[in-house]
């Protein structure tokens, strides 16, 4: 994971994550855009966290929550 996104986040077009960026620029909650990345980001976070549990981290939901620092998505 961390190879793919060092890859994509290299790329001269890169601009960011796409649903990051649509979050910060609709912080209006009741905003259509600002939904769709929230819901993106916590079915990401929930994946993520379903890895960790099947790896037998000590702590899945930390680790989780860690590589969305990364995550292009």
């Amino acid at each position: 994971m961390v190879r793919a996104v060092a890859v994509q986040v290299a790329a001269p077009d890169y601009r960011g994550c796409p649903f990051r960026n649509t979050h910060a620029e609709f912080p209006d909650g009741s905003r259509p855009a600002h939904q769709v990345a929230v819901r993106h980001l916590k079915n990401l976070r929930t994946l993520l966290y379903g890895l960790a549990e099947r790896a037998q981290a000590h702590d899945p939901r930390a680790l989780a929550q860690q590589p969305q620092f990364l995550s292009p998505v």
